[in-house]
């Protein structure tokens, strides 16, 4: 038992409690070491939701993530004049950071078509944090 335990221990240390996305877990989750949320039918930490809403927002506001997947940087930089503050750079910033989070959408699909994925796996962000997506502009 005693190993066990030490050998549960190094792999947090080991892991930094980092969200296992591709098994659905987070150690600090599992071990109650801090406070989370069940998005997607998997424990998340708050701080990482947090995270993820943030992204969700920029990525989704008006659609613009829809535009910024069917760009490359370089146009991408271009169009923002690599301002972090233009919204098309932002969107294309919370996708990568989208992309390599515990949100669950399809990954295999070409980046063209993941805008709609993304958006839908969005929608369980907002519902876990209790808010609502971003305004649509008419």
């Amino acid at each position: 038992m005693r190993c066990s335990l030490a050998l549960l221990l190094t792999a947090v240390v080991i892991l930094g409690g980092a969200p296992m996305a591709a098994h659905g877990w987070s150690a600090k989750c599992a071990m109650g070491l801090t406070k989370c949320i069940l998005v997607q039918s998997k424990e998340v930490p708050v701080k990482e939701v947090e995270s993820m809403e943030t992204e969700c927002r920029d990525f989704t506001r008006n659609n613009i993530g829809r535009r910024a997947l069917q760009m490359s940087y370089k146009q991408i930089l271009e169009v923002s004049g690599e301002r972090i503050s233009h919204p098309i750079l932002r969107a294309s910033l919370a996708y990568d950071s989208l992309h390599d989070s515990a949100l669950v959408f399809d990954r295999r699909l070409p980046i063209e078509q993941r805008y709609m994925p993304v958006k839908r796996a969005c929608g369980y962000v907002f519902r876990a944090m209790r808010t609502s997506p971003p305004e649509e502009e008419d």
